[in-house]
């Protein structure tokens, strides 16, 4: 047996080690998912005239443009993604000591999701005759939610055809970002807007990874490894976000959203790994096994960036509406984690051993810009046909060599979008796809010639279909007393007059009495003669 064919301990070392390191994973594109009606299908341009639910996350001072008391909600009602990736199991290439003679490999990274981006519903607290215009409301705001699933598999032939190798790898994360909370805006005499929102942003990422490498000789099992892990992070922070609309010239309006950086409150980083390494006792057939067991409970806190976004507009809703928009996210210390990494390790015919580690980590974002640029065109008083393009720069550092950047994605994303947007009276509805390419580097681990993670090339496409409506209340009250079988003119949630009488209930009219058919007729008529009757006295003679 030799020793180009035998996996060396080290070898399993670093391959096992790189999974046993807890991962602060967060989502390092701010623009995953399109939000908003109008808003999403103009590439996400609606700073400085948007009035749609994206306004408390982008803008809150677009609230002020809204037409009363309204609920709206956007969905991204279907996403499906694909990506790919350059030698996954050998991102320096097989070792030319192996002897590794490809046989099969498998690739699965497509990923689906059904994900609502933004619900909000407000209320007019002024009248609409009011030169001042006052907004406030709630709503929840999902601007981020990454999905990856890869499941992959090589095999192949090693120590010149005498061997076998198998490596296989699965790998799902879910890191969605919610913003809850209440905003307030205000409009004066029509041509300047201000609003405020205050959210709780909660982030929630939930992964696991399986990994296994198996060597054989003639059938029998000379060396390998095997792991699992399961992570689940949570974090809460806080922040504010402030915003302004002027129109400077008729149909001309410039907007501004800041958010400053989020204070965080509180978070866990939960994580339990089980891996077990198998090697070769020098040059003797005796396996060695090794099993190792590793849990955190760390304190996780992430912070999310400042964030500044500029636009201008032209916002001729009945003809033709172009929009610019700009934004820039700080750079900052992104994620914490600080607390104690508990090992068991196990090896046949010895003790077990437990013992801490002292873990403190941490994750750094940089500078981005991004831009949207959207169209509108209106066909008709009901109609609109909407385009735009955006990009998705992402804010994580170059992939390193270190195991810190195991796995880790780094994608600059940009996109387009195109939908129709329908208005029947207060109701306005959106429809339209959104397709986001990504191109940038993917932590691929080498342990064979490097050992240590390479920076592999990696590619992600995107489709997504965006549904949104929105409706003012007083048009759903009608609705509602439209569709309901009884009168309701005294219920004051549907816009009657408050009273102590119940409701009357809708008697329906009688039916008309049914007609009775007309007497049948004969077909044929015949004419029948009768006898005269006798005359008195007898005939004359």
């Amino acid at each position: 047996m030799t020793a180009r064919f035998t996996a060396t301990w080290f070898r399993w070392v670093i391959f096992g080690a790189a999974v046993l390191t807890p991962s602060l994973g967060r989502a390092q594109n701010y623009r995953e998912l399109p939000i908003g009606g109008r808003t999403a299908t103009m590439g996400g341009a609606g700073t400085a005239a948007g009035n749609d639910s994206a306004m408390p996350y982008l803008n809150p001072a677009g609230l002020a443009g809204v037409p009363g008391d309204i609920f709206a909600v956007s969905a991204t009602a279907y996403s499906y993604t694909q990506r790919s990736y350059q030698n996954f199991f050998f991102p320096s290439g097989p070792p030319p000591a192996l002897g590794y003679q490809a046989q099969s490999e498998s690739f699965s990274t497509t990923s689906i999701g059904e994900t609502p981006s933004s619900v909000m519903y407000f209320r007019d607290l002024s009248g609409p005759k009011s030169t001042i215009q006052h907004r406030v409301g709630v709503s929840l705001v999902i601007p981020g939610a990454r999905s990856v699933d890869l499941v992959a598999s090589a095999s192949g032939k090693v120590g010149n055809g005498a061997g076998q190798q198998l490596e296989t790898a699965a790998i799902t994360e879910r890191d969605t970002v919610y913003y809850l909370g209440p905003t307030y805006a205000v409009g004066l005499r029509d041509w300047l807007r201000l609003g405020v929102s205050l959210y709780g942003i909660y982030r929630r990422q939930v992964s696991t990874n399986n990994a296994t490498l198996t060597q054989s000789l003639l059938g029998v099992t000379v060396g390998g490894y095997t792991g699992q892990n399961a992570q689940l992070n949570e974090s809460l922070s806080f922040a504010p976000i402030v915003g302004m609309q002027m129109r400077v010239a008729p149909d001309i309006w410039v907007g501004l959203g800041f958010m400053p950086p989020s204070i965080a409150t509180n978070g866990h980083l939960r994580a339990s790994t089980n891996s077990s390494y198998t090697t070769t006792s020098g040059n003797s057939a005796q396996l060695t096994q090794t099993s190792t067991i590793t849990t955190e409970d760390l304190n996780y806190s992430v912070s999310e960036p400042m964030r500044l976004n500029v636009g201008i507009a032209l916002d001729h809703r009945q003809g033709f509406s172009l929009a610019l928009d700009v934004h820039y996210y700080a750079a900052q210390t992104a994620a914490k984690a600080t607390g104690v990494q508990t090992y068991q390790v196990q090896q046949a015919g010895e003790v077990t051993r437990s013992y801490g580690v002292p873990v403190s980590l941490s994750t750094q974002a940089q500078d981005v810009f991004d831009i949207s640029v959207g169209a509108e065109l209106a066909l008709n008083r009901a109609i609109s046909l909407r385009a735009g393009f955006f990009t998705d720069n992402s804010s994580a550092p170059a992939i390193g060599t270190t195991v810190d950047s195991l796995y880790l994605i780094r994608l600059d994303r940009y996109g387009g979008t195109l939908g129709l947007g329908l208005t029947l009276g207060s109701f306005d509805s959106t429809a339209g796809v959104v397709v986001a390419r990504g191109d940038g580097r993917f932590g691929a681990l080498d342990p064979y010639i490097t050992k240590a993670v390479v920076p592999v090339s990696t590619d992600e496409t995107t489709a997504m279909f965006v549904l949104s409506g929105a409706v003012t209340i007083k048009e759903a009250q009608k609705a509602i007393r439209d569709a309901l079988p009884f009168e309701v003119p005294l219920l004051p949630d549907l816009g009657g007059t408050p009273g102590n009488q119940a409701p009357a209930p809708r008697i329906p009219s009688p039916l008309p009495a049914e007609p009775k058919p007309p007497p049948p007729t004969l077909g044929i008529s015949r004419q029948i003669s009768l006898p005269s009757p006798p005359m008195p006295g007898g005939p004359l003679r």
